[in-house]
């Protein structure tokens, strides 16, 4: 028996426009998410599992129906974001034309929220919320057995009798349990990053869930309670990224940094075993002291990721995201005196924002002297305190995400919480936020005199023909 995970195609990519997904610029990091999947099932079942990564492959429908021939599975799984629905049916809809036998098993953040609405498909037979690991496998091992689903945490599926799901999914407390993500089923050498000048990158996840109450995330499916790999794991999993000639990871924890000491454990054990690695990671400036800066920095960390989000301290607040200017002027100064490099996350649009506290955000952005900025209108996702909110107050019409996640449709756009600022006027301060930042000719000297490679230069360039054309 074949499981077939596809990571499925971004149309967007293979038009060259620049999705919002990619938030760095160009460059594509493996789904480790479908890689957990895949490890657990061949850990706990009998099944072959391949990995076909659509995106990053940059495979056209012509091209996934061909590479879904050659492989014949029996299942084929596949991981959905809200924005990848219509991208991921028309998958489903290929697969159902090339073998109608073949079993259709969807997972993801966007059918975590909307399980319901995603099995009403026809072209769907199975759904799995939540951290599914655990589940698939135990699917797949009751593939024979129909009356043996029901038991299958988190599963809903299509019977004569109308839809069963089974019980709810619990969260995985012993992450260390978790085989790592099987690597070795990617093509490795698509995955590149415009921040590293190194030519392999992976992803990796050492944590999952997020005890912070920002009303504008949507990490539903990983929860608020915070549950960490131990140091020893986590290194153990570096190590093996090494020894697959991967040269830099991309730690993609929420806030990688919530547990003080296990940072500093990490760091000690990554220089006790003398591992040539350079890795990134997502911080909160809460979280963040000298000391732990230092033991980064000598670990090989080379770019912290912080979201700063507004230059309104007014604003931050309406956020409940907990931190003020002066902390972000702090935290930032103090990452880039240790040398490490910084990439800093704006939004611009949040509900009641004026349009100077937008160009306040903007200004605040160059104040900080981040080696990269990423700036984005808020978009107010499912499940999101802001989404609710604007729900209640009639922001918008009707309910649009459930409207998009029961009738899918390309030219779908997002809501934005249009309120004291018209969405032009929002666009034209998002053009004139990056113009404002990239464009400075101080920034572009000294983005020149921080090249260390061709091959980085080649990356830059790219990036920056992308934002040029973008704004």
């Amino acid at each position: 028996m074949k499981l077939l995970l596809l990571y499925p195609p971004d149309l967007n990519v293979i038009r060259g426009e620049l999705p919002e997904v990619l938030q760095e610029g160009i460059g594509f990091v493996p789904s480790v998410g479908l890689l957990y999947i895949a490890a657990s099932v061949k850990r706990r079942t009998s099944w072959d599992v391949e990995f076909v990564d659509c995106a990053a492959e940059g495979l056209d429908h012509a091209q996934v129906r061909e590479r879904i021939r050659e492989a014949r599975p029996d299942a084929v799984g596949i991981t959905v974001t809200n924005h990848q629905l219509p991208d991921c049916l028309d998958i489903c809809r290929i697969v159902r034309a090339v073998d109608p036998k073949i079993k259709i098993l969807l997972g993801g953040p966007h059918v975590h929220i909307y399980p319901r609405e995603t099995i009403a498909f026809d072209c769907v037979d199975f759904v799995f919320t939540g951290e599914a690991e655990k589940s698939v496998a135990d699917f797949l091992n009751a593939w024979e057995d129909p009356d043996r689903w029901r038991g299958v945490p988190g599963i809903f599926y299509k019977t004569r009798e109308g839809v069963l799901e089974g019980p709810p999914v619990s969260l995985i407390e012993d992450l260390d349990a978790l085989p790592f993500p099987d690597r070795r089923l990617t093509r490795q050498h698509l995955y590149v990053s415009p921040l590293t000048e190194k030519k392999s990158v992976t992803s990796m996840i050492t944590s999952r869930g997020c005890p912070f109450q920002c009303t504008y995330c949507a990490r539903v499916h990983f929860g608020k309670k915070f549950r960490a790999r131990s140091a020893g794991n986590v290194v153990d999993e570096m190590e093996q990224c090494l020894g697959l000639g991967i040269e830099y990871i991309r730690v993609y924890d929420d806030t990688f940094t919530l547990d003080r000491q296990r940072v500093l454990d990490i760091c000690g054990e990554i220089r006790r075993r003398n591992l040539r690695l350079r890795w990134d990671i997502r911080a909160h400036i809460n979280t963040i002291d000298a000391e732990m800066l230092r033991a980064l920095k000598a670990s090989g960390c080379d770019l912290i990721c912080y979201g700063i989000e507004s230059g309104s301290d007014e604003i931050l607040k309406r956020m409940k995201k907990g931190i003020t200017r002066e902390k972000a002027v702090e935290v930032v100064g103090m990452t880039r005196k240790i040398g490490i490099r910084t990439l800093l996350y704006f939004m611009l649009g949040f509900p009641g924002e004026s349009r100077e506290q937008m160009l306040e955000t903007i200004e605040f952005a160059k104040v900080l002297e981040p080696d990269f900025c990423h700036f984005a209108i808020l978009v107010p996702f499912p499940r999101t305190a802001i989404y609710e909110e604007g729900m209640a107050q009639k922001m918008f019409k009707g309910d649009p995400w459930r409207e998009f996640a029961e009738h899918p449709a390309r030219n779908f756009k997002p809501p934005f919480w249009v309120e004291r600022v018209p969405e032009e006027e929002m666009r034209a301060l998002l053009d004139r936020a990056y113009r404002a930042f990239y464009w400075r000719p101080s920034y572009l000297l000294k983005r020149l005199l921080a090249l260390r490679s061709w091959n980085d230069f080649c990356q830059k360039a790219k990036t920056a023909a992308h934002l040029l054309r973008k704004n």
